[in-house]
């Protein structure tokens, strides 16, 4: 999954030719994000990119967690951290931020990465 999560930051980082392609510095909303993961399945482009988005988002997380815990410096809040006893597949995930938007509308007007992560920490919140 990490390796997904690069590849989607290097693609997403490029600046292409394509029309409304990703550039560099700029922020997608709740509401793309949702649109692009609730497109049909042939819409492959829109399909992948809810994929490498939200994957990116927990692998994030994940990454900070883990350095967090190996650096007294780095501090991430528990309110912001996601926890589960193995790793979440990428369906999984999905399914969890779609369900995030049916439940709560009005959190489509934030940034696609503070609403993919208040889906995931919802969904597994760290005990203790």
């Amino acid at each position: 999954m990490q390796f997904i999560s690069l590849i989607m930051i290097v693609l997403l980082a490029t600046p292409a030719s394509v029309s409304g392609s990703a550039h560099l510095g700029e922020t997608h909303s709740a509401l793309k994000l949702m649109t692009a993961c609730q497109a049909p399945a042939e819409d492959h482009s829109s399909r992948a990119f809810c994929r490498g988005f939200v994957t990116a988002v927990y692998d994030g997380i994940q990454f900070y967690m883990r350095a967090q815990s190996q650096s007294e410096g780095i501090q991430l809040d528990r309110g912001f951290q996601v926890c589960s006893d193995e790793a979440v597949r990428s369906e999984a995930l999905i399914s969890t931020v779609v369900a995030f938007a049916e439940r709560n509308p009005d959190a489509l007007r934030l940034t696609a990465f503070s609403f993919a992560q208040m889906a995931m920490v919802g969904a597994y919140p760290c005990k203790t």
